[in-house]
């Protein structure tokens, strides 16, 4: 039931939205933000590798993470939020996933295959200029950016900053 609130609660967020959504060129833009979901080590790795990357071009990143359920011996480097951060009619209650959505990134990275509602979520109510995934059909109100990748997560990652460096 908490599933279909939090569904109802993206649509409405998309549908709301007031934020300016436009691409700036990659060399001006300032501010990066990376979503993404993630129960195992390789895929937070990854993420750590596209934040190096970005701060080695003079990037500022910021990152949150959403966990399937809190694991207690996986060290994080990463605010993140889980399920239980939402309330039963689907609104979200983490003091860091409220923080992250009121930034206001030029580019957001979703580092999903198939993002989840819960991350949809913070794409809907994002502040961000350029929101940044791979392509699905009918998440178009949801990305400005959408990347085709039939590949890994670490293929979508190198992709995505591909195309968002030749953005002028």
């Amino acid at each position: 039931m908490k599933q279909t609130f939090i569904r109802l609660q993206v649509n409405s967020l998309a549908k709301k939205s007031k934020a300016i959504r436009s691409s700036i060129s990659f060399e001006h833009a300032l501010s990066f933000g990376i979503v993404y979901t993630t129960d195992d080590k390789r895929k937070h790795d990854i993420v750590k590798d596209l934040c190096k990357q970005l701060e080695a071009k003079g990037k500022r990143v910021h990152v949150l993470t959403l966990l399937p359920e809190k694991k207690e011996n996986f060290e994080f480097l990463f605010p993140y939020y889980t399920k239980k951060d939402f309330s039963f009619f689907g609104q979200l209650q983490s003091h860091d996933a409220e923080k992250f959505c009121a930034m206001p990134f030029d580019y957001l990275y979703c580092l999903d295959e198939v993002p989840q509602p819960m991350v949809l979520y913070i794409l809907a109510k994002s502040k961000t200029k350029c929101r940044v995934g791979k392509y699905a059909e009918g998440m178009e109100n949801f990305f400005e950016l959408m990347v085709e990748e039939k590949g890994n997560v670490q293929q979508l990652k190198d992709n995505m900053l591909k195309y968002t460096a030749v953005l002028k």
